[in-house]
């Protein structure tokens, strides 16, 4: 097993906690926590100050920023968590799973059970979330797609997508993540796409 970077591990812990007590019968424990990240999900990390310590709470501190403005792995924390909070709203079924990359998730929305062929509005969406320019625009792409995902009841891998995310603001790396991404769409409805960064198979509510 390849061990996944502190990002990954650090988001997919959280959320697996917030996760496993919103969904074995404690729903009411988390709801807020969970309400108050989804409404922060169009805002500037730091704008509310419980939200910013929510999600940047245990983050290595390697990732931690030195200036004014948040750093590449605070930023995508922060989308990280507040995305997961959309995206579990009303859900009875873990919408954080181990495995599935943004890519093979909208594969997987594009192309429902029995369709004949590819849906051209998700795949513009991707394509504009693969073309952004800025991490708003990233952000605001991808807030749409993860809509269409909760609608359809398809899980994402939440670590897996917040080191994706700080890979993006990286210029070297971001190529990277757009060739898996653009891989995963094209063929994550045929076979299975290892996850670069772990090849563990846990359930989605595990600790």
């Amino acid at each position: 097993m390849t061990e996944r970077p502190g990002l990954a591990q650090n988001i997919d812990a959280r959320i697996r906690k917030i996760q496993r007590i919103y969904l074995e019968g404690h729903r009411p424990l988390v709801a807020g926590t969970l309400a108050r990240l989804r409404r922060a999900v169009a805002t500037e990390p730091g704008s509310d100050p419980w939200v910013w310590h929510e999600a940047v709470e245990g983050l290595p501190t390697e990732l931690a920023g030195q200036g004014d403005a948040a750093s590449p792995g605070e930023r995508a924390a922060y989308a990280a968590m507040t995305l997961y909070a959309v995206h579990q709203q009303s859900k009875s079924m873990p919408m954080h799973q181990t495995g599935p990359s943004l890519g093979r998730a909208v594969r997987r929305l594009g192309t429902p059970e029995g369709a004949e062929g590819a849906s051209a509005a998700v795949k513009r969406r991707f394509d504009a979330l693969m073309t952004s320019t800025t991490f708003n625009e990233l952000q605001h792409h991808s807030r749409g797609l993860i809509q269409q995902l909760r609608a359809a009841d398809i899980a994402l891998d939440y670590g897996r997508f917040a080191e994706d995310l700080r890979l993006l603001q990286n210029p070297v790396a971001a190529n990277s993540v757009r060739l898996r991404w653009g891989r995963d769409y094209a063929f994550g409805g045929t076979r299975d796409t290892p996850d670069p960064q772990n090849s563990d198979s846990r359930e989605g509510t595990a600790s």
